[in-house]
């Protein structure tokens, strides 16, 4: 039986810094930075990445391309970084359990969504990443060797779902072999648009998600 272990959500979110909304949309982005500090705890820089943890006042004041702060938490679990790319901002925030611990993506989920609020009027798009590490309780020939079936049902399991239904079937994963890894993508219905990220315990990957 597959099982799911350090179960982390890392969010991508792009506003833009032209047209005629992008001061309202700047400003909007400063709080959802500020709120990352109130609401979970980022209250720290990120002193290695020589990064401020404090936007500009507007964005007027933004550095060229590039890093522009990061923050995180008393124990790192929770980071943010602001990047700027040409006339996008991307907004990366990544939660994760203490060690040890299981962690829950409907939990990272719905403490995301307290402090981004209503992002639909000034974001370009967000995309939300669910990783985790696979492994199994004892039973069953264990999770490294667990068919895709058994996999796909533990991820269904963990998933935020936002309809009273019957949660709809992933389909088929693309299993990548090196580094070990299956993927999901899903847009759009009750599932937000993300990419699923299953890993064999001991393993890591960086995967890319694309904007909704």
């Amino acid at each position: 039986m597959v099982t799911l272990t350090d179960q982390s959500l890392v969010v991508h979110l792009v506003a833009a810094t032209t047209g005629p909304r992008r001061e309202r949309s700047y400003r909007l982005l400063r709080e959802l930075w500020a709120a990352c500090g109130t609401g979970l705890g980022m209250a720290r820089p990120v002193v290695a990445s020589g990064l401020p943890d404090a936007l500009p006042e507007s964005a007027e004041g933004l550095p060229a391309p590039g890093a522009v702060a990061a923050r995180r938490s008393r124990d790192g679990r929770f980071q943010a970084i602001l990047l700027r790319h040409h006339d996008l901002l991307h907004l990366s925030v990544a939660l994760s359990p203490a060690p040890g611990e299981q962690g829950s993506w409907a939990e990272w989920d719905r403490r995301w969504a307290e402090v981004r609020g209503d992002t639909g009027e000034w974001a370009v798009g967000e995309a939300r990443l669910y990783v985790a590490y696979r492994g199994d309780d004892g039973a069953g020939g264990g999770g490294t060797t667990a068919g895709p079936p058994d996999l796909e049902d533990a991820v269904r399991a963990g998933l935020p779902y936002r309809s009273p239904a019957p949660r709809p079937r992933l389909g088929a994963g693309v299993r990548v072999v090196r580094p070990p890894v299956t993927v999901w993508e899903v847009a759009g219905g009750d599932f937000p648009s993300i990419l699923y990220s299953l890993l064999p315990t001991g393993n890591r990957c960086g995967c890319v998600v694309r904007p909704r």
